[in-house]
């Protein structure tokens, strides 16, 4: 890491997670099919995090397939304790 990032890396996290951001839940649902049964079972894990306020996409992110108008994007505190996957 460069000075830079010895600086501010700590300070966004410290406006996060104490000044800024506010508590949430991270829902991660994982589907699977059991073909004993033909049947569809969801699992949800729960994890708290910290996020920033909810705040409009750029008119530029906006595909209206993935990302649409009315879509709001957040960010997770990296002290949280959820690893990012494809499906998020």
């Amino acid at each position: 890491m460069t000075k830079f990032d010895d600086i501010f890396v700590p300070l966004a996290q410290q406006l996060v997670d104490d000044t800024f951001g506010f508590a949430a839940t991270h829902r991660r649902v994982t589907r699977t099919y059991d073909p004993a049964t033909g049947k569809n079972t969801n699992s949800n894990a729960d994890t708290s995090v910290t996020i920033t306020p909810p705040a409009p996409y750029e008119q530029r992110r906006i595909d209206g397939t993935l990302i649409q108008l009315s879509d709001q994007r957040i960010t997770i505190s990296s002290r949280s304790a959820v690893v990012p996957q494809s499906a998020d």
